[in-house]
């Protein structure tokens, strides 16, 4: 399977119309709606049909879905210790949709997502994730790179480029 080629500019940008136009543009017609989980479900394993993925119209199709906690909250299992992963589809056997579920204070270790793609949204609250650069030398410390806030029915993008948590 391969990816179109990621571009920061539109992808990790919540603008809704410089996405939107390009995507229409790309596809040369019109572009999913989607307005319930179902319909995120049943359109990320049309995208991932495919051996080639467009990174931003997954991008472009998990922004469009709105959190509503009556698709999700059957998927969402907490532990007052740690973070937890809970599958909502495991999609054509080429991604896995997952519920993460954090409680206040917990976190994640630094960690990547070698040779895979990493897209999250925010279903409910707020969370930062933290984001840095592999190193150059052996021995050298990880360098922070930046720092996003993601809010409520935010979309944010990961590869094994760089390392979050």
């Amino acid at each position: 399977m391969s990816f179109c080629n990621y571009k920061e500019e539109i992808v990790d940008n919540n603008n809704d119309n410089i996405c939107d136009i390009a995507l229409y543009k790309h596809l040369g017609h019109g572009l999913p709606v989607v307005t319930s989980l179902s319909d995120l479900i049943r359109e990320l394993r049309l995208i991932f049909e495919s051996d080639t993925v467009n990174i931003e119209l997954v991008h472009y199709v998990m922004r469009s879905y709105k959190s509503n906690p009556i698709d999700w909250k059957k998927y969402a299992k907490f532990d007052r210790y740690r973070y937890t992963r809970n599958l909502i589809d495991s999609g054509n056997g080429k991604y896995n949709l997952m519920a993460l579920c954090w409680g206040e204070g917990h976190g994640s270790a630094i960690h990547d997502h070698a040779n895979s793609h990493c897209f999250m949204k925010m279903l409910q609250g707020s969370l930062q994730e933290i984001r840095f650069a592999w190193p150059e030398v052996e021995g050298e410390e990880l360098k922070e790179i930046g720092r996003k806030q993601l809010r409520l029915n935010d979309v944010c993008y990961i590869n094994g480029k760089n390392v979050h948590l």
